[in-house]
């Protein structure tokens, strides 16, 4: 089943939430007589998008391609408008990036939704209440985490984390680091899934959950990769993951409200692996 969404008017653009390097294309000319819309396929098969009719004077609108992933993550392709009164049609533009996130249901809330290669860098997490105990309370309830190891050609055993700063991000600053999965798990490819209490306890590292003011925004968070042994114990120094490692995953962290039952990992299908 496919959602079908109307795109109307001159001059619209779409930016997802993270583009690609290349800009979304632009609409060019005036506006569009007819409507154009964008189909995205609910599974991994490809959507597609269409300009508007034809511009009421200039050049016709230029549209970029578009990323779409509703449950998927196979991008649809863009196409140029149809021509003004006096010009040819337009070519497509550079391309963008469009991400419809999974839909919760009730009483929970998608945190984090990534695919991640690692390869020395981390990748920031938002999405997070500013307030975890009002008006929603997820404090007195559960993180529920997913990682889908990818790849990890060197079969290292990996910890992983969320890092989370109370306010800045400096090393000697209050944080938290969330860290549930086994790091021996992770050396292969797998799903696997965990969960931890915002107030603390197993899961939890560094300087703790406690650490941390639930009723405020939080500084910084961030996704990171880094060595492990088999005992589930971070290589000392911590250090992030060398590039040669090319650990790649999908996660997924799910905040449940307190007093709800997680509805399972069904309400969060993991696209096949792009």
């Amino acid at each position: 089943m496919s959602q079908r969404i109307a795109v109307f008017g001159a001059g619209l653009a779409l930016f997802g939430a993270a583009c690609s390097d290349a800009a979304p294309g632009a609409l060019l000319g005036g506006a569009g007589a007819g409507e154009g819309s964008i189909t995205a396929a609910a599974t991994d098969s490809a959507g597609s998008a269409s300009a508007g009719g034809n511009g009421s004077n200039g050049l016709a609108g230029v549209s970029g391609a578009l990323s779409v992933t509703v449950g998927g993550s196979t991008a649809g392709s863009g196409s140029g408008g149809a021509s003004g009164s006096a010009v040819a049609a337009g070519t497509g533009g550079g391309a963008g990036a469009l991400e419809t996130p999974n839909h919760p249901p009730p009483g929970e809330r998608l945190w984090a939704d990534g695919e991640w290669l690692f390869t020395g860098a981390r990748f920031a997490v938002t999405n997070a209440p500013d307030d975890w105990q009002a008006p929603v309370d997820y404090y007195d309830g559960s993180i529920q985490v997913r990682v889908v190891v990818r790849d990890n050609p060197q079969h290292q055993p990996v910890w992983f984390e969320l890092v989370i700063w109370k306010t800045v991000m400096e090393s000697s600053a209050p944080h938290a680091c969330l860290s549930c999965t086994q790091g021996k798990d992770l050396a292969n490819p797998g799903t696997y899934t965990c969960s931890v209490s915002p107030k603390g306890g197993a899961g939890w590292s560094c300087h703790g959950a406690e650490a941390l003011d639930w009723t405020a925004p939080f500084g910084s968070v961030q996704a990171s990769a880094k060595l492990s042994n088999d005992s589930n114990a971070r290589v000392t120094p911590p250090s992030d993951l060398p590039g040669s490692y090319a650990f790649k995953v999908h996660y997924t962290a799910v905040l449940v409200e307190a007093g709800k039952t997680f509805s399972g990992w069904a309400s969060y299908p993991a696209p096949t692996a792009p």
